[in-house]
């Protein structure tokens, strides 16, 4: 039926903005060559991936297994580096993801988690270069 005189139809729901478990993400919503970033259980199984493995080598290959086929955001990059120490395996984890960082300009805060002042201006490099 009809709605009675002075009474507009319901508005369509609004579709839930994506969450990447990374709270408010500003890269959650955006996409790099057609893809998404990781939602939150594809983004929560990954870290608890890296938690339970003690190879860096080994997190690092998980981690290029799952950019094949999905971006990440700034801030999910942020929180993929705190599982590496090594700063060469970071920047080499840096390198997979700055091509599918769906906003890698919001990333160069991330310079922050090397030490090394070298390593800090290659990754500013990197992700300038997107």
């Amino acid at each position: 039926a009809p709605p009675p005189p002075g009474f507009a139809p319901p508005l369509p729901a609004a579709a839930a903005p994506r969450n990447c478990g990374t709270g408010v993400d500003p890269g959650c919503g955006l996409q790099r060559n057609g893809l998404l970033p990781l939602d939150v259980d594809a983004f929560g199984g990954l870290t608890q991936a890296l938690k339970g493995t003690s190879s860096e080598l080994s997190k690092l290959d998980m981690c290029r297994s799952v950019l094949q086929s999905s971006a990440l955001t700034a801030i999910q990059l942020g929180v993929l580096l705190d599982s590496f120490n090594s700063e060469l395996n970071k920047l080499d984890l840096a390198r997979a993801a700055a091509p599918k960082l769906t906003n890698p300009k919001a990333a160069f805060g991330l310079a922050s988690k090397f030490r090394s002042s070298l390593n800090k201006q290659s990754f500013t490099q990197l992700m300038a270069s997107q």
